[in-house]
Order: structure tokens, then sequence, then C-alpha cells
């Protein structure tokens, strides 16, 4: 078992320094907006595909506004909450009136968080929209044309390690 993991390490550390590397994607369906040319070289940190982010910014736009509009709901609700609470101790309301406003102020709190987490997951998968060089390197071959559609780990360049 030693030898199996020293030798696939060999290899992989190896690979890297002197053969060519190809990159894929991780996004799938968006077209692609910018590439390099082939036999241009790219810098470290420069661009090497861009990928269009037109849905995602809307999809985060239109959570960032349903976001919104459950704080208000969440704060509305906790005002009701407060007042139902009154009225139930005075026995104005019925226990299911003041559960059922409960309730709807539990499923608002429930609400607001998913479209937290949905907003950071989106925000976070931003970054995939943009592959920049990790080292120096020279573009040898663009597989996909700038435009076209993509799926979930197909190669898009062969780029060489300068």
């Amino acid at each position: 078992m030693k030898k199996l993991t020293l030798i696939l390490l060999m290899i992989f550390c190896i690979t890297p320094i002197y053969a060519n590397m190809y990159y894929t994607t991780y996004i799938e369906g968006d077209p692609i907006v910018y590439m390099p040319e082939e036999g241009q070289i790219v810098k470290k940190g420069e661009i090497l595909v861009k990928f269009d982010s037109e849905d995602l910014e809307l999809r985060i736009q239109a959570l960032e506004n349903s976001l919104k509009e459950c704080e208000e709901c969440l704060k509305d609700s906790k005002t009701d909450i407060s007042r139902a609470k009154t009225l139930h101790e005075r026995s104005v309301i019925s226990t299911c009136a003041y559960e059922d406003i409960v309730c709807l102020y539990d499923q608002c709190k429930l609400k607001v968080d998913a479209y937290k987490l949905d907003l950071e997951y989106y925000k976070a998968g931003k970054k995939d929209y943009t592959i920049k060089a990790p080292y120096n390197c020279k573009i040898i071959k663009r597989i996909v044309s700038i435009g076209s559609g993509l799926k979930f780990g197909e190669k898009v360049m062969e780029v060489e390690k300068l």
C-alpha cells in the first residue's frame, strides 16, 4: 500500500511540471464570453475563461429582493406575536388564533434562513464564472469556442506551463 501511494504521489507531482494541462468547467449551459487566442501567453492571475453570469446575477438579485420582503414579513410577524400574546392572555383571541400567528412567524423565519443560505450559495458560485491562470502559461488549444454552451466537466482549453 505504501509503495502504491508513493508512486501515485510522484506521478501527480511530476505530471504538471512536464505535461500540458487541460482546463475543464464546473458550469453547465452558460456560454463563454471571453477566452484568450491560441498561442497567446497568459500571466499568472489573468483571465483564461469567463462565462456569461447574467442569469446568476438575476437570480442573486431576485433572492435579495425576496429576502428583503421576508425580513419585512418577519418584522411584522414579530409585532403581531407580542400583540396576540397580550390578547390571548386576556382571552380576547383563541389559542388556535394565537398559534396561527406564531406559526406564521416561524414560517417567515424559516423562509429568511432559506433565502440567506441560497444567497450565500449563489454568491459563492460567482467565482466559478471566471477561471484565472494559476501560473504563467501559453494557450495551446481552445477546445470550445466563444459563445458555446458547455456540459459539466467538458474540456475548455489546453495550456502549457511556462
